[in-house]
């Protein structure tokens, strides 16, 4: 893992470190969430999309206030 130890010699002077239970190498084919975005390689070109979970918790979170929201203010 020459790319953790090279980051890893990057960090410490700043006082950062790893945390080993979080972080992974991954290969960019295979992708990766971050900050509620998918990263990855498809076909040689980089795609950033939202994430499968991002996705479900807005579906799950705001959809149903939205349609509370919109039945409310409907006119009756």
């Amino acid at each position: 893992m020459q790319v953790k130890a090279r980051l890893a010699a990057w960090l410490t002077p700043r006082g950062l470190a790893f945390n080993e239970d979080k972080t992974r190498v991954v290969d960019l084919d295979e992708g990766f969430d971050f900050l509620g975005f998918n990263v990855r390689r498809y076909r040689g070109l980089l795609l950033i999309k939202p994430s499968k979970t991002a996705l479900r918790r807005i579906r799950n979170g705001y959809a149903p206030r939205c349609v509370h929201c919109a039945a409310a203010m409907s006119p009756r």
